[in-house]
Order: C-alpha cells, then structure tokens, then sequence
C-alpha cells in the first residue's frame, strides 16, 4: 500500500521557495534604503533652495537644521519639505533662531581738499564728509576775496571718513589769503603748503600759523619755495585831452580791478586807458589798497601826473589856485601817508586853469533868455561859484567873451554877444571881483564851435568863454 501524503503540511519544495523568496525581499530592501534616502535628500534640497536650512534623512524621515532669525522660517522649511513626495515626517532637529549673518561694511573713505591762490581769485575742491564743513570753507574764502572771485567745486559725501584737521580748515583758508600765489592740500592725516614768499623768515611765520589750527595730528610740509620780491611801480597821468591813462606793474589782478574802478568812478570808464598788469613776484605793501583813493584826491587839477615807486609817491601837476594846492595835497597825504606812502609835490598855479574852470562851469547851461541879455537863474547860481574862484585867485586878469549862434543879422547878433559878455563882467563884479581884472568882449556869430543848423549846435554856440588876459601879475 502506498503512503499518503499528511494533510496539513506543506510540500518540501514550497518551503524552500517562500524561504528563498523572503531572503530576496529582505535584501532588496535593506540595499534600496539608502538610495530612497539620496533621492528624497535631492529633491528636498532642491524644494529648500533659497532657503536658511538644511535636510537630512532617516530612512523617509526629515530631519531640519541650520540658522534662522525667526521661527517662520522653521514653518516654512517644514511645509516645503511634507509636500516633496515619498517623505512620511518632517521634524525641525537643530535649528537656532535670532541670529543674523554679518554685513560686510566698506571703510569710510578719507576726505580730501585743495585750496588753490592765484591773482585774487581762490578756488576751493575736494570732498568733505557733511555740508556744515563746506559752508564753513566757503563762507572763509568769499569773506577773504568776494564771492565773485571764489570757484566752488567742493563735494559733500557722507560716506566719506573723518579726519584730524576737518575743524580747522575754514581757518586754514583764512590763513591761507597772506599768499598771492599758494596751494594747500589736505587729504588722510597730512598736509602740503606750496607757493612762493619773500623770505624764509615769512614761511616758516605761515607754515607756523597753518599747522597751529590744523593741529598736531596733522603734520604739514611746508613746500614754500622763497623768490626776491620787486617793488610794485604805478603810474597815472591825466592828459590834456581828459583822458587818464594808468600804467605799472602790480602784485595781483584784484589790486589792478580796484585801481582802475576807482579811476573810471571819477573819470568815466570812457575816459580811462588801463595798461596796467600783474607783474611776477612783485611785492604787496599795506599801502596798496590806498592807491584807489587817489584819483578823488586829485580831482580839480589840469593836467596831473601821480608816481609810485620804491615806496614813495610824487604828483605833479596845475591847480587853479594855491588854496586848490593846499586843499589837494591834504587829501593826498591823508589817502597815502596814513598808509605809509611819503608824498613829493610839485602841484603849480596854472593861471589859465582858472580860465578853463570858468568857461567849463558855464558849458551847458541856458545862461540867457532868447534874445536877451539877461542872466538866467541857472547862470546866477553858477556864477555865484566863479566869483569865489576868481576871489581865491586874486592876481588872475580874464577877458569874458560873448558868442551867439546864426539866427538873426550879424550886427545884431555882434551887439547882443557884446552885451551878454558884459552882463557875466557886471555881476561878478557885483560880487567883489576887481572891476580891472576882468573885460568884456562880444564876438557875435563869428566864431561857431558847432553847427548852426540843429537846434544842439546852435545852443553851444550861445555861450561865454573865459580867456586869460596877457600881463597877468
């Protein structure tokens, strides 16, 4: 009889292959682990970019590290890495929060600036670190030298550092103006002074003052080089034309603008002739900004000439009277002695100066009524002036000339030129002048000095001339 197989137990070859077929199972999943743990890593990182943080992986468990300054960040890692698919939990491990990375800071960088001087003018660079300090330097060089003859190109930056002699350089400016021609340049913790002085002894006084208010901190060097100074040399001279010519060498453009301003603010600008230049090391004595005043000193004489030089001033020229001398000379000494400036004089009595007075102090004026010989009141007030010229010049003989235009006969015109001549003789005499010191002459239309046929011709040639008589005493 045959055996039969038992019921309930499973055949021999079954065993065997369930056995073997859980080896394998096992196996492939203990070798897969980790290349599940890469792939998830991968796309985790890569949903986390941008991001303060960092994945690592426990099988399909995500572990959460890094720096964070706040805890959203932690909950926004966290929501990003459970939606990458495959991973089954997500835990925030070593996570710091509240610290913020470190900024790199750029240095400040160091100011700078450049005072330049050079004829009369100051031109202020560089950059400075706020608008205070560039206000201050600009206030400094427009009190010095105007705000017409200061350049600007200073820059105000804020990122700009700090330095030791930032505080003292609106006074470095004010010290700076001693110089005619200099350049002083700040920039880190140095200084350099450079130009030309007249001696040692005044650039080692400037360079002294400079480094007393930029302070210790900064050293300065002191690069003044020291040239021999010429003596300025001026000359003015009032032909007999009206027209004044100034010429000389001076030590700076200021000084030669001023000089011939003041000539045209008397004279006219019309009337002046400037040839006068800026000369190379040419000295610059404090009685230099006296020499504006001149020209209204010596206002009145005909012709004048005015010298300076090797510091001292002559004048020559004619007054009218010694008095005018007098009076003239006063000025001048006041204008130029007070400055240092010694005075010559060898201002004379011109006697036909008080002729030419005369005549020009009538010019212009309606001195009659049409037709008529009688003064008018324009010509009274004007005369009342040259009675006190003629009195102040007591020896003066002059002979009063009458002139009329065209317009009527020529005998009458003759006639009535004579009696207009003897009408100015009758009232400065009325007003205490000699009766021979003076005579009348009438030249009626014979002697135009303009065109008769405009209306302004024919008014100067109704006019009075005075004209010194021979054998003056």
């Amino acid at each position: 009889m045959t055996d039969q197989p038992s019921r309930g137990r499973a055949p021999l070859w079954l065993t065997i292959f369930v056995v073997a077929w859980m080896a394998v199972t096992v196996s492939a999943a203990v070798w897969g682990l980790p290349h599940q743990e890469d792939n998830l890593s991968e796309r985790a990182a890569a949903a986390l970019a941008g991001q303060p943080v960092s994945v690592a992986f426990e099988g399909r468990d995500a572990i959460i590290s890094g720096e964070v300054e706040d805890s959203s960040q932690i909950d926004r890692a966290v929501a990003t890495v459970r939606q990458v698919r495959g991973v089954r939990l997500v835990e925030a491990g070593d996570v710091v929060v509240g610290i913020t990375p470190l900024e790199t800071v750029a240095p400040l960088a160091a100011p700078f600036v450049t005072i330049a001087v050079a004829d009369g003018t100051a031109s202020l660079s560089g950059t400075v670190p706020d608008e205070a300090t560039a206000d201050a330097m600009r206030q400094a060089a427009v009190t010095r030298w105007g705000a017409d003859a200061v350049i600007d190109t200073l820059v105000v930056d804020t990122a700009t550092g700090g330095a030791p002699w930032l505080p003292g350089v609106a006074a470095a400016i004010d010290r700076l103006s001693q110089l005619d021609v200099a350049s002083l340049r700040m920039s880190g913790d140095g200084a350099t002074l450079s130009g030309s002085v007249g001696s040692e002894e005044v650039a080692a006084a400037i360079a002294s003052d400079l480094q007393s208010v930029i302070g210790p901190d900064t050293p300065l060097d002191n690069r003044l080089m020291v040239v021999a100074l010429r003596p300025l040399s001026f000359e003015a001279e009032l032909s007999d034309g009206g027209s004044v010519r100034l010429r000389g060498a001076l030590p700076d453009q200021a000084t030669v603008d001023r000089i011939a301003a003041a000539a045209a603010g008397v004279f006219g600008s019309a009337n002046v002739i400037n040839e006068m230049v800026v000369g190379t090391a040419i000295e610059k004595p404090e009685y230099v900004t006296a020499l504006p005043a001149i020209f209204g000193a010596i206002e009145g004489l005909t012709p004048w000439r005015v010298n300076v030089e090797d510091d001292a001033a002559s004048i020559e020229g004619q007054a009218i009277s010694e008095d005018a001398i007098a009076a003239t000379e006063s000025r001048l000494t006041a204008a130029l002695g007070a400055a240092g400036l010694p005075l010559t004089s060898s201002i004379q009595v011109d006697p036909n100066a008080v002729a030419t007075v005369l005549t020009e102090l009538l010019q212009g004026t309606a001195s009659f009524r049409v037709g008529s010989s009688e003064l008018s009141p324009e010509a009274i007030d004007l005369l009342d002036e040259a009675v006190e010229i003629l009195l102040a010049n007591p020896t003066t003989r002059l002979r009063v000339e009458g002139h009329t235009d065209d317009v009527g006969s020529e005998d009458d015109n003759l006639a009535l030129s004579e009696a207009r001549a003897q009408a100015v003789v009758d009232y400065l005499v009325g007003g205490g002048v000699a009766a021979d010191r003076l005579v009348a002459v009438g030249f009626g239309e014979s002697q135009p000095i303009a065109d008769n046929d405009t209306a302004d011709g024919r008014a100067q040639n109704r006019r009075i001339e005075f004209v010194v008589e021979q054998g003056e005493s």
